[in-house]
């Protein structure tokens, strides 16, 4: 189970093993896995395109909720929420990455001091969905940024107040996961040497068939 600790300026992944957990308890996360990807596939189809373009991943949850709804899917608010934010947050990113690889092609298509002024105004306009009125920007965008689309059915994004974690032994420790209903926890039992903080992701291994 990968875990993300947010730091100031970092942020560090920590893997950390299931050690075990009940029957119910299983089959109802991977229940939830199954619904929270159905979330995560409508979501790259809704915030994936270039429509979306300067994503604001704080207010991808009402886009998506507007044509689904948690109680569709028998979901609690939070856990479909952190899902979107976790799919929009990759999306900002891959945005990111394509911003840059077609600022570079900006440069070397209009190199010299001579185009100053040129290339400032196209890098301001890649910014925003302005560059959709540019043919240049657009054809550039289109080549470099690959609409996402998600087939992942095994995970379940949790932030801190989804969770409590408590010290079993030296080296285990209990979460407590919220569950499909309000006020149930899902315990599972880990493996790790220090105190489980901050963002948190169960994965489900489909090829050990394991958490």
């Amino acid at each position: 189970m990968p875990k993300s600790v947010g730091a100031t300026k970092r942020i560090s992944t920590q893997i950390v093993p299931v050690m075990g957990m009940t029957e119910p308890v299983e089959i109802e996360l991977l229940s939830t896995m199954k619904k929270l990807g159905t979330v995560r596939s409508e979501s790259y189809n809704k915030l994936g395109s270039i429509s979306h373009w300067g994503l604001d991943w704080k207010k991808a949850y009402p886009e998506v909720r507007s044509f689904r709804t948690p109680e569709s899917l028998g979901l609690p608010s939070k856990l479909m929420e952190w899902t979107v934010s976790d799919v929009a947050k990759t999306i900002t990113a891959q945005q990111a990455a394509c911003t840059e690889a077609v600022i570079k092609k900006v440069y070397k298509r209009f190199p010299g001091k001579e185009n100053k002024k040129n290339r400032k105004e196209l890098c301001k306009q890649l910014k925003t969905l302005a560059l959709l009125d540019n043919p240049l920007l657009h054809r550039l965008v289109r080549k470099e940024f690959q609409r996402g689309h998600s087939w992942v059915k095994n995970q379940i994004v949790y932030q801190q107040g989804g969770y409590k974690c408590k010290r079993l032994s030296r080296n285990t420790y209990q979460l407590e996961l919220a569950g499909l209903r309000r006020g149930k926890r899902n315990k599972i039992v880990v493996k790790s040497n220090r105190k489980i903080k901050g963002q948190i992701r169960l994965i489900y291994n489909t090829d050990i068939g394991h958490f």
